[in-house]
């Protein structure tokens, strides 16, 4: 782990930001470095007006796509809260709704799942409709049905969907590395 210093977004002091070149917890293939080793950090904590941001965080966020430690670069990002930057190809507010869906998967799975696995329509809570929706679709049910049963328009299901799938493969490779360490 580097640290660099990059300036504060509030003011012109220093600020010191933990950026992750290639140290453990991550396991990269041998002799392959992260992508976004030797750029400049301030891409990744961007501070500047809202065009130029938008143009950093477009680039910052190309860089993690092609970087092979992303997803450990997240999941360090997640487990240490960390308060600003690209991390893992995600902007703070991402990564606070990749949270909240982690946490989402992880609650005990809805009462009325039974009831709407029969079709049946019953009232889910919001917080846990991204939990329900990622069960009934890893249990085969399609986006029509889910729609009905659910009274959502496709547009949501799908974007349900999408993050149920995100956040369900950061719990899995998670407790896929924790079996393995024991």
């Amino acid at each position: 782990m580097s640290d660099r210093t990059t300036p504060s977004p509030s003011n012109s002091a220093q600020t010191r930001h933990r950026i992750p070149f290639g140290s453990p917890p991550y396991r990269l293939p041998r002799g392959a470095l992260p992508a976004c080793q030797g750029e400049d950090p301030e891409l990744f904590f961007p501070s500047a007006g809202y065009e130029k941001r938008q143009e950093q965080v477009a680039r910052a966020k190309r860089i993690c796509a092609r970087c092979l430690c992303n997803r450990d670069c997240l999941r360090l990002a997640l487990h240490n809260d960390e308060p600003v930057g690209i991390w893992g190809g995600c902007t703070t507010t991402e990564r606070r709704v990749l949270r909240n869906d982690i946490r989402s998967l992880r609650r005990e799975p809805h009462p009325a799942l039974r009831s709407l696995e029969r079709g049946e329509t019953v009232p889910v809570d919001p917080f846990d409709l991204l939990g329900v929706v990622h069960r009934l679709t890893v249990r085969g049910l399609t986006m029509p049905w889910l729609c009905k049963v659910l009274n959502l328009t496709p547009e949501t299901v799908l974007r349900l969907q999408i993050r149920g799938a995100r956040a369900a493969a950061l719990v899995e490779s998670e407790q896929r590395e924790a079996r393995e360490a024991t």
